[in-house]
Parts: C-alpha cells; structure tokens; sequence
C-alpha cells in the first residue's frame, strides 16, 4: 500500500505541478505579474510591424481592448493595446460591411477555420481575427481595419521565447497540443488524485491508533523533512497564496497541538 501510495504520489505531483504552473499565467495577479516582466524583458508580445504604426494608446475607457475581451487570444497578446485603424472621418462605421470587409481580408490572407471575429467598440482601433487554434504554434492573430486592410498579422513565430512557452504551457494543459494522448495523459493525472485520497484514507486506517480515531505516529526522518522543505519552500515562494494557506494551516496544528497537551497534562498527573 505504501508504495502504491508513493508512486502514486509521485505521478500525480508531476501533473499538479504542471497543472499549477502552466494554469497560473490565467491568474489576476502572478499572470498579469509575468506578462508584465516578459513583455518588459522583450521575451512576451511581439513587436508591432511597421505597417500597424504604432500600437496606440489605450481608449479612455477602462476595456483596453473595446470589445475583445471574450476572444480567445493568444495569452501573449492579452492586455496589450490594439493597433490604431484608419482614419473613417467623424462618422460612425457600418459595422455590417465593416464585417464583410474584414471576413473577406480573413480569407484571402489564409486564416484557418475556425476563428473568431471581435468587433471593437473604438471604431479608431482595429479589429482582430484570431485562428483558434488546437497546438500552439498553429496561432494567428489578424488585427483588421473596418476597411479591410491589414493592420497587423501576428503569428506564433513573432512571440518570444517566454510567451512561447507559456502559450505550449496553456495549450498542453487543456489537452490541445497533443491531441487524444494529451487528453488521456491529463486524465491520468486526475485519477491518480482520487488514488492517492483513497490509498491514503486506507493507510491512515490501517495505522490509526487501536480503538479510537487520531493522526498515526510520527515517523518522518529528519532527513525526510529535509527534502520536504525543499519541496514546499521553493513552492511556496512561487505561489504566495499557497504558501500563505500552509503557514496558517502549520499555526493551527500548532495551536491545537499546545491546547491537546495543556488539557491532558492534569489527566496525567493524577494517574
């Protein structure tokens, strides 16, 4: 059981590490976090060609990408501003052949089906068109005037070296990147989850204290809480929140610990 157990646990760690790190850049914090060192370190979101100009400043509005938020772009992309459009005038653009242009700037450029069409609200920015792609290096975004014209063409060989990874990192994690044998590989991972529950339940039963319900004895070497340390530590520093949630889960233990001994010291003694 132990060894069933052990390597169990050793499998399923694997993938909830990798589940772990490769779903962190959706988060609020460290994502945006990441984003904003790779993008500064020059390793994020590629540089804007010369045909778009200048990517533009942000509309004054709080949604940086006027309408494009529910698009599934490309992480690296995310939160950047949107390349400026041509000029269309003080009118307003009729966005129902601003659509057949676009559509039709999408075919002739290749794009692969499927892929989604996001209109923005700021008629001065362009709209984009992005391949929803199963791999990752399959990406493609097209920024698009309301005439047609291409703005910006952005594929996977434009991310840099961090964007790229974190762009294989996301596609592996929703079973995308390798097809069926991603799927079943993730799935695995998953059932060694309720293994490791299960098989543990079974040897915290086996080792309970006789005719009552407690922890088992402690049998963890030094050297076992050694490389437990440098397990967690490290992991901990990456993911704050985690490593927040076990220091107040070690205090509690701690707590309950000290008040179990206080409370059976005078049983003690008087025996």
């Amino acid at each position: 059981m132990r060894r069933l157990h052990g390597w169990t646990g050793a499998f399923a760690g694997t993938i909830i590490l990798f589940l772990a790190l490769t779903g962190m850049p959706w988060s609020a914090l460290w994502g945006k976090t990441v984003r904003d060192w790779t993008n500064a370190a020059g390793w994020g979101r590629p540089t804007a060609p010369a045909a778009a100009g200048a990517w533009g400043a942000p509309p004054a509005k709080a949604d940086q990408h006027g309408g494009h938020e529910d698009v599934p772009m490309p992480w690296a992309l995310q939160n950047d501003p949107l390349p400026h459009g041509h000029d269309h005038g003080p009118g307003p653009v009729d966005r129902g052949m601003a659509l057949e242009a676009v559509f039709a700037t999408a075919e002739r450029a290749g794009l692969p089906r499927p892929y989604a069409i996001s209109l923005s609200s700021d008629p001065a920015l362009a709209w984009s068109v992005s391949h929803m792609a199963a791999r990752a290096e399959d990406q493609r975004t097209l920024y698009v005037a309301p005439d047609g014209a291409v703005v910006a063409d952005i594929g996977y060989a434009d991310f840099g070296p961090a964007a790229k990874a974190v762009e294989w990192g996301v596609a592996t994690h929703q079973g995308r990147q390798y097809g069926a044998i991603n799927r079943w590989l993730m799935l695995a991972g998953c059932l060694a989850i309720w293994i490791l529950a299960l098989s543990g339940l079974a040897m915290w039963w086996i080792r309970r204290p006789r005719g009552r319900i407690g922890a088992p004895p402690r049998t963890a070497s030094p050297r076992g809480r050694l490389v437990l340390g440098l397990v967690v530590i490290p992991l901990a520093l990456v993911f704050p929140l985690v490593g927040g949630s076990l220091i107040l889960a070690v205090a509690i233990d701690w707590v309950l610990r000290r008040l179990t001994v206080r409370s059976a010291a005078p049983t003690g003694a008087n025996a």
